[in-house]
């Protein structure tokens, strides 16, 4: 049965810094995120040395230390050359210490394997290389297309030809393709160089998690899926990740070689600014990406999704069920950009790939995939006749994947919008970073987003296309709104973490903060930041602060600068109280500037994440903070562990690993207790040799029961008789 045939299609792995680059241009009446100053890509600092690389995002092979061959991928850029790398780490487990270990040398770099490092050649080589974009043909269908000068469109050549600096052709195109193919002929230093000279061929991985992808899941269901995991078990793991250099990369997991890489079509208009000596850095493919198997029509297939991030206004999707073999797919999709709708900015959130409920007829549910985007931000910037909206909504976006490729988009019919009214028009505005539930059938009931001013919405999906009422159960208003105490909005600019509440709805966790524009480190302009754990009962009722618990932290007194946090207990679910969650304000924030800038992780009923301290001048390192507590409560989750100082290197959503002993006996009636350390793993912070410095730990324990619990007890009867009287 479709409506039984998986429990989700949700991808949402690394959140990475929601930070772009763009001219700045104030057109519209609501001010505008200002991104065109990147606070970690700064060059005002002549000391940066060209050697020196900054960790930008890292992901692991498996989330069990005890899983064989685990590994760790993590991406750094070079803020002076504008190049990037990412490097394989091996994660071992030390017996004395009882912690997890990584490799203090790198298996391979990719970078350096694309390059070609002497003495070693490039892999492939440039004219090697399975590069591809795509073409827009006469009847608007997205062609996809190997990326070389004889297979592009008469446009496509006219936008490479294109001087950056004067803007006029100067029949130049075919030699900026292959230089960014990766010829290295035409760079400056070889005889009749003309491009910069380049240390390395991958262009800087900032904003941009890795995301490593294995085999198919093996959790799904539905008619063909059994045949289609047959097919891929066996396919060649990939790393993704998206670069500076226009393109995303499909990486092999195992040896570091390119497998295919993407150049979006929307972004052919600034190719040529990466041949200009004196251009500063600017954003290409830059938004996080997401993975995970989905039906695409009639068949199975594994998706990539990825927006844009600062590079343009959009998302792009790519078939990527064999990433050897990427020519041989669906190829790209589609792309949807702000000429297709201009209530679509720059996507900075993950996106969600998901099934939703579309219809019910005589009692048969109907289903469809689709793309779940978060509009993201300056949707209202003037760049171009219909590409904008003065208006300034916060917009939520559902793109079906199974869209044709010769058909246009289409609302109501191959996409769905919902939008969210502005609330304050003095200040920015942007839905961000969406995050969803499941229904008992897999597909989506409701989805919950935060935007820029601090208002966390409800999207209900429980009815039918087009989902008209979306909104309506909160009568088009907030579920909550994150302010201060003297009421100042705060920036909501992370996926908000889904629990399930003690007793029913769900348990909200977020930080407010963000990082995306130089203003950003200006003292004078820190406030107050808060830690918010809200409940929605599902009530139809909105949330305020005064009917949160306030948890205070203070200092532990340690010389390693820990944080200790305290609190009354909370009362969910008592009679006559309204207690609706917790919160705590970062300890001195409107003046030291922490901020929650990345998503938290939950793993085995703790709450980890990281804060950012910034400094404000670019020539020192920002400071970090790490944190771990009870999901429910928000006090401690293991002895007095609260806070840590830690790298700025980890500001990104934490890398939380579970390291499992071998397994314990069973007892009389055939359960298991395994006791488990949960560490959040610290990113290789160092030179390009991969030397590592010490970061502070922050490490919890959990314990689950595992096996049979007895051997007729079904220990979820009341929730499956629920299920079957349910009318």
């Amino acid at each position: 049965m479709e409506a039984m045939r998986r429990h989700a299609l949700v991808a949402s792995l690394f959140t990475g810094l929601l930070l772009a680059v763009m001219p700045h241009c104030c057109a519209a009446a609501v001010p505008e995120v200002a991104l065109d100053t990147d606070p970690f890509v700064s060059l005002q600092c002549l000391k940066l040395s060209v050697e020196s690389l900054r960790v930008s995002g890292a992901t692991t092979s498996a989330t069990h230390i005890s899983a064989e061959g685990v590994s760790l991928y993590q991406a750094a850029f070079n803020p002076v050359m504008r190049s990037g790398s990412l490097k394989k780490y091996r994660l071992g487990f030390d017996d004395i210490e009882g912690t997890i270990k990584i490799a203090s040398h790198a298996e391979w770099d990719a970078a350096e394997i694309l390059t070609g490092i002497t003495p070693t050649i490039a892999k492939p080589a440039p004219e090697a290389r399975h590069i591809y974009t795509s073409v827009l043909t006469e009847n608007r269908s997205l062609l996809t297309i190997p990326f070389l000068w004889k297979d592009l469109s008469i446009a496509q050549k006219a936008l490479l030809d294109a001087s950056p600096v004067t803007g006029s052709s100067d029949q130049l195109g075919e030699k900026r393709l292959n230089y960014l193919r990766g010829a290295r002929l035409y760079e400056l230093g070889n005889s009749g160089g003309i491009f910069p000279k380049r240390d390395r061929i991958l262009g800087a991985i900032v904003h941009s998690p890795p995301v490593f992808v294995g085999p198919p899941s093996t959790s799904l269901q539905g008619a063909g899926y059994h045949a289609f995991h047959v097919a891929n078990k066996e396919r060649r793991a990939a790393v993704y990740v998206g670069a500076g250099d226009g393109m995303l990369h499909a990486f092999d997991a195992l040896n570091g070689e390119e497998m295919f890489a993407y150049v979006p079509q929307t972004l052919f208009k600034n190719l040529s600014s990466l041949t200009r000596q004196d251009g500063a850095y600017r954003s290409f493919v830059d938004g996080v990406i997401a993975v995970a198997e989905a039906r695409v029509g009639n068949e199975w297939k594994t998706v990539l999704a990825s927006g844009m991030g600062g590079g343009a206004q959009g998302v792009f999707a790519l078939d990527v069920t064999r990433p050897d073999q990427f020519e041989k797919g669906l190829g790209a999709l589609w792309e949807f950009t702000d000429s297709d709708d201009a209530d679509i900015g720059h996507v900075v959130g993950v996106p969600l790939i998901a099934t939703f409920k579309i219809k019910v007829i005589k009692g048969t549910p109907s289903y469809r995939d689709f793309v779940v985007v978060a509009g993201g931000l300056n949707s209202y910037r003037d760049d171009g006749t219909g590409k904008f909206n003065l208006q300034a909504p916060g917009a939520l976006f559902l793109l079906a994947l199974d869209k044709a490729k010769s058909e246009p988009w289409k609302i109501g019919s191959n996409y769905f919008k919902f939008i969210t009214p502005i609330s304050d028009k003095t200040i920015a505005n942007g839905l961000v970073a969406p995050t969803l539930t499941l229904a008992n059938d897999g597909a989506v009931n409701y989805i919950y987003s935060g935007d820029l001013q601090g208002n966390v919405w409800r999207f209900d999906f429980n009815g039918s296309a087009p989902w008209a009422n979306a909104l309506a159960g909160s009568s088009g208003k907030p579920l909550f709104t994150a302010m201060d105490e003297q009421k100042n909005r705060q920036v909501i600019a992370q996926k908000v973490q889904i629990a399930y509440g003690p007793y029913g709805g769900y348990l909200l966790l977020f930080g407010t903060g963000k990082f995306m524009e130089a203003a950003d480190l200006n003292g004078a302009r820190f406030k107050t930041q808060t830690f918010y754990g809200i409940l929605d009962a599902l009530d139809g009722k909105a949330v305020t602060r005064n009917q949160l618990v306030e948890r205070k932290l203070i200092s532990a007194g340690a010389s390693d600068g820990a944080l200790e946090i305290s609190g009354s207990a909370l009362r969910y679910g008592a009679p006559n109280n309204s207690d609706r969650g917790w919160y705590f304000d970062f300890l001195d924030a409107n003046k030291t500037g922490e901020r929650s800038i990345s998503s938290a992780r939950i793993s085995d009923g703790s709450l980890f994440f990281n804060t950012l301290i910034p400094d404000a001048d670019p020539c020192q390192k920002h400071a970090a903070r790490s944190y771990v507590l009870n999901v429910l409560t928000g006090l401690p989750a293991y002895a007095n562990l609260t806070a840590y100082p830690a790298s700025a290197s980890i500001v990104n959503t934490p890398i939380v690993m579970a390291i499992v002993p071998d397994k314990p006996s069973r007892d009389v009636t055939g359960k298991r207790r395994v006791k488990k350390k949960l560490e959040v793993l610290d990113p290789v912070v160092g030179d390009q040799t991969g030397e590592k410095t010490n970061v502070p730990k922050v490490a919890t324990e959990a314990v689950t029961v595992s096996g049979r619990l007895s051997w007729r007890e079904i220990v979820n009867w009341v929730e499956l008789r629920r299920s079957a009287t349910k009318k």
